[in-house]
């Protein structure tokens, strides 16, 4: 059956206002977001465990192996097998682990022939897992050639030297998908107590989104904590330390152009500094060709095909970064007008039409970011990983256009630091 895949290309929610979410908490803690929606006879579940690679505790790519793993035998059921359950019904399931999260999502129709052998896979699968020595031998080998090719590719070196170097033994400084010296050192069993520590129902977020009730939705729920251990809540992770003194890093790659980022530690989540930072970022750097760093580097200059600005909160304190490609002889011109386009906008801030421009395009675009009940799946869990308000959805373009210009200013000044950036380059050494 291919027809829910089908039916799901191009819908977009018909519907303008966002609709409310529901929220309930367990006796056993689990968190549960939950959206009704009636328009499609569609079901989207994601259950999300505490369980990314900042939960490797030294053994990195675990979190990453034994997700990858997940799926590869459950019960009395291959990989094969179980794929082949999803593919009859028409349904959709898929798993992943990144720095933060795991994850496992399915979607699929709400007619309950088609339905309930689905959702009994996916429960297999979360339930039952069996880890195959065997699977997990060639998972463990995918991971290796990943690496392998990362060694290849500018912008994978650069990515991993930024987030090493500037968390140093922080538990965001690692890949989620391990390295070469770790990798072929863990075990099946590794894996196994990875498993029976993360994938309990302390450390679960349950968020559902489609055409069925309340009380469907609660029942869903019972069901897939039933068995499922209540396991112990996990200790917070470490604080982020600022952003470490180094010299600029330079790493030997035979690419033609150069890769380059500046970046320094930023913010949590949680910052009251969020929004006013979006709103900056998007003037800097993160607006295509009507920001700052693309229209006088990449447009005026033509120093770089692409520049922009990111920051990444995180459960902890992410980054603030700007990157770009340039060729190799234009490398040091490029890296200083970028420093001296962050420097001008932390003294002088922005102006009144690039914050009303700003606010014009985030929060007209926003719709987009919530177009569709997957989208709404993925907020679910965002706000529930990072305890965010439940009108989160409804009242974010009201939070951006309640931001000042005062308040834009004072959040640049405290958090973009352009003398603590530390430099990154991926490409051949200038002579």
């Amino acid at each position: 059956m291919r027809f829910l895949a089908i039916l799901l290309v191009g819908w977009i929610q018909t519907a303008q206002a966002i609709p409310d979410v529901q929220y309930w908490q367990t006796e056993q803690g689990t968190k549960i977001y939950f959206i009704s929606a009636m328009e499609l006879p569609i079901i989207d579940i994601q259950i999300s465990f505490d369980a990314g690679s900042m939960r490797d505790n030294g053994k990195l790519g675990l979190a990453a192996l034994t997700s990858g793993t997940l799926n590869e035998g459950a019960g009395d059921l291959n990989a094969e097998q179980l794929a082949e359950i999803f593919d009859d019904v028409g349904a959709q399931f898929s798993q992943g682990a990144s720095k933060e999260m795991a994850s496992i999502q399915l979607r699929s129709l709400t007619d309950q022939n088609l339905f309930e052998p689905a959702f009994e896979n996916m429960l297999r699968i979360l339930k039952k897992p069996t880890f195959p020595a065997k699977e997990l031998e060639r998972i463990r080998q995918q991971m290796l050639q990943s690496l392998e090719s990362q060694k290849q590719s500018p912008s994978s070196l650069l990515s991993k030297a930024f987030q090493e170097n500037l968390y140093g033994e922080h538990p965001y400084a690692f890949q989620t998908g391990g390295t070469e010296e770790s990798l072929p050192i863990l075990s099946r069993e590794n894996v196994i107590n990875f498993y029976k520590k993360h994938y309990v129902a302390k450390n679960t977020i349950i968020a559902l989104i489609g055409a069925i009730s309340r009380e469907q939705a609660e029942n869903l729920v019972k069901r897939i904590l039933t068995d499922l251990p209540a396991g112990e809540t996990l200790p917070a992770i470490p604080l982020v330390p600022k952003t470490p003194d180094l010299k600029p890093i330079h790493i030997e790659h035979p690419s033609e152009q150069t890769h380059i980022a500046l970046g320094q530690i930023g913010y949590a989540r949680s910052d009251k500094d969020y929004f006013p930072m979006l709103i900056a970022n998007y003037i800097l750097g993160g607006g295509s060709l009507v920001s700052r760093l693309p229209e006088e580097v990449r447009e005026k200059q033509g120093l770089a095909y692409s520049v922009h600005s990111s920051v990444s909160p995180m459960l902890q304190a992410g980054t603030i970064s700007a990157s770009l490609q340039t060729r190799q002889e234009n490398a040091q011109q490029a890296i200083e007008l970028v420093k001296k386009i962050i420097q001008e906008f932390v003294e002088q801030g922005p102006t009144e039409k690039e914050v009303i421009d700003a606010k014009k395009h985030l929060t007209g675009n926003f719709a987009m970011r919530v177009d569709s009940n997957g989208k709404l799946l993925s907020y679910l869990t965002t706000i529930g990983f990072y305890n965010l308000p439940l009108d989160y959805l409804q009242v974010w373009s009201n939070k951006i256009e309640a931001v000042s210009l005062e308040q834009i200013n004072d959040a640049i000044k405290r958090q973009i630091k352009p003398e603590k950036m530390i430099l990154f380059t991926v490409g051949k050494r200038s002579s």
